[in-house]
């Protein structure tokens, strides 16, 4: 299934991304990593410590181990 959405991806990015930005270019693990991003803050905005928001989206993207997710959070 994640292959054939990058295939999707890749054949359909013209309609999808901002022609301006040109120094990106839209993938699935972008994606992932645009949503781990957005979640981990929406966690810290609700309340929650970093640790907890850090469990949360590891949960959350099927990984469980903190230093994966702390690649993905990396800005």
């Amino acid at each position: 299934m994640i292959k054939q959405i990058q295939n999707f991806l890749y054949r359909h990015r013209d309609k999808f991304q901002d022609p301006s930005r040109t120094d990106v270019q839209l993938t699935y693990h972008g994606l992932r990593h645009t949503r781990a991003e957005e979640l981990y803050d929406s966690c810290i905005n609700s309340g929650m410590s970093d640790l907890e928001a850090r469990r949360y989206v590891s949960d959350y993207l099927g990984h469980f181990r903190d230093e994966v997710t702390r690649i993905y959070l990396v800005k």
